[in-house]
């Protein structure tokens, strides 16, 4: 079996890392508000929970690649790191899109409303942007990973990020004067979660860009 596996008929550590990098990034935009999965408690568990099956088999696939060595043309490091930072985004897009559907919110007003969906237009492009390049012809070469990673800004998120910041905090908090203390309580909480996507988002441009070995 062993012959067969190493020599004769070998599943390179790189084949089967891509189909699943993939469609776990798949499952994390289906997980952001709006999203496919995005509309019931049901769905995001559901779809939360094949991402981090998903993301249990990449750990596994990055061993495979220590093994393997520099004939899997993938970084080992690189895998385990982006993985578990996939992780942590998508769980912080469950809890978005749960604390939306637990504690609807009143309307803010529309210039805030729409810097709130910049921020969200911003996060779907970064895992687009991978998603992309992992689908396309050069999702194995180091140099189109990072010439990639260093056309994203670090403003790219962290713009609309403040934009939104700023007018939800001017008055101070006046558009949530009336809200109650838990709608104001789910409000805070999403643009917390939305700071910490921020950084997060930061590490995992770094080590996407450095799977391809």
């Amino acid at each position: 079996m062993a012959l067969v596996f190493f020599i004769l008929s070998p599943e390179y550590a790189a084949d089967s890392l891509l189909p699943r990098l993939r469609k776990v990034i798949r499952d994390t935009l289906a997980l952001a508000p709006g999203g496919s999965a995005s509309h019931t408690e049901e769905e995001i568990q559901k779809t939360n929970s094949e991402a981090m099956r998903l993301l249990a088999e990449i750990l596994q696939v990055a061993n495979d690649a220590e093994v393997e060595g520099r004939s899997s043309k993938i970084n080992h490091h690189a895998i385990v790191d982006a993985a578990g930072t996939l992780r942590r985004i998508a769980n912080q897009l469950s809890a978005i899109a749960t604390g939306r559907i637990l504690t609807p919110l009143p309307q803010l007003d529309p210039a805030t409303e729409s810097a709130r969906q910049q921020v969200l237009n911003a996060i779907r492009r970064q895992l687009k942007t991978w998603l992309d390049f992992f689908n396309g012809a050069e999702s194995l070469s180091a140099t189109a990973a990072r010439k990639m990673a260093q056309a994203k800004s670090l403003h790219d998120l962290a713009n609309p990020i403040d934009e939104f910041s700023s007018r939800l905090e001017g008055g101070p908090f006046a558009q949530m004067k009336s809200w109650t203390l838990e709608q104001r309580r789910a409000m805070l909480a999403e643009l917390q979660s939305m700071r910490q996507l921020e950084s997060l988002f930061s590490e995992l441009n770094q080590y996407m860009a450095d799977i391809p070995g």
